[in-house]
């Protein structure tokens, strides 16, 4: 018999049932206990404890992951190969149709603080560059300058105010896009890579979530944790160095540059998506720089708010013009040179 934690509905237990009775054999099933996860905007996160752990992840309807730039289908098989490579966890079972899916339960998960650690910040950096170097197969290819056009047309067709705001950074969205978008080189890419998606086990730091992972510039995953993880020159120099072995100045540049467009393209989905995502969890406020936590009552509204300031003052930058002149040169992207 399966127990329950008592903050699990009955139509939730049901799903998990049903679930669980799909993916472990029925002697596993008959001594299990469920309880929810904290953490996680889109899924809804349960362990499964029956000896070993697992993770049951409920996924939003087909129709909003659309909307959000989520492909199941697409996740589970950069599931599977970041499995293979020893990157991600160990895949049990995946829907296809509904998108839930159960993984192995890794312990350890990071955090913007822990994560800072230098020696931490060289294995996370070795694990991206790991998966970066993977097949990339038949994993969709994606854009983060083709995320933020189509969440921010689903938004502006919302809310006309919005178009007039990004008119005073668009300009150095499309100077971005000139440069970034001419260097030769894309790969496997997380493009979710925030500290809680990192887990270290020992000393081993494997990645979760692969939900809007696809083929895409490697700059991205970086941009994110660097922003993610608030980290300051020092701290992103060893973390960058670890992730391209054959670093050049041109490398940190565009890094500079991609998290301007991350920033933005947050702000986009934020604007489109957040009607659609689950309610408030723990995890949520990690998100947010702890230096501009709480400047809203909705952390949605919040977290719009701090990605919009932290592009602008990205964009306002004394260096702003040294990144885009070193970011424009002929070096071909790490893995391409």
């Amino acid at each position: 018999m399966i127990q329950f934690c008592d903050d699990i509905n009955v139509t939730v237990r049901q799903t998990i049932t049903a679930r669980l009775s799909n993916w472990l054999p029925a002697d596993g099933v008959a001594d299990v206990k469920v309880r929810a996860l904290p953490g996680g905007a889109i899924n809804r996160n349960y362990l499964v404890d029956v000896g070993n752990g697992y993770v049951l992840r409920l996924a939003p309807p087909a129709r909003s992951r659309a909307q959000i730039g989520i492909d199941m289908a697409n996740s589970a098989v950069v599931a599977r190969i970041a499995a293979e490579a020893g990157v991600g966890p160990s895949v049990i079972g995946v829907d296809q149709e509904t998108g839930d899916s159960l993984i192995e339960f890794l312990p350890g998960v990071l955090s913007a603080s822990t994560i800072r650690d230098l020696d931490v910040l060289r294995r996370v950096g070795d694990t991206v560059r790991r998966l970066h170097e993977l097949p990339v197969g038949t994993v969709r290819r994606v854009s983060a300058f083709d995320e933020f056009d189509e969440w921010f047309g689903n938004a502006v067709g919302r809310c006309a105010p919005h178009a007039e705001k990004y008119s005073a950074l668009q300009k150095s969205l499309e100077a971005c896009r000139t440069v970034l978008e001419n260097v030769e080189g894309t790969c496997l890419s997380h493009r979710d890579l925030n500290p809680q998606n990192c887990i270290q086990t020992n000393d081993t730091v494997r990645l979760i979530d692969w939900d809007f992972s696809g083929v895409d510039s490697p700059y991205l995953d970086l941009a994110m944790l660097a922003t993610y993880a608030e980290l300051d020159d020092g701290q992103l120099d060893v973390f960058v160095r670890a992730a391209i072995p054959d670093f050049e100045a041109e490398d940190l540049a565009r890094v500079q540059l991609m998290r301007f467009v991350h920033a933005l393209r947050e702000w986009a989905w934020c604007l489109s998506a957040s009607d659609l995502l689950v309610d408030r969890t723990h995890a949520e406020a990690a998100l947010l720089p702890t230096t501009q936590s709480g400047v809203e009552t909705n952390f949605y509204d919040g977290y719009r708010a701090v990605n919009w300031r932290f592009a602008v003052d990205l964009s306002s930058d004394g260096r702003w013009d040294m990144w885009l002149h070193s970011a424009s040169s002929a070096l071909p992207a790490p893995g391409f040179r």
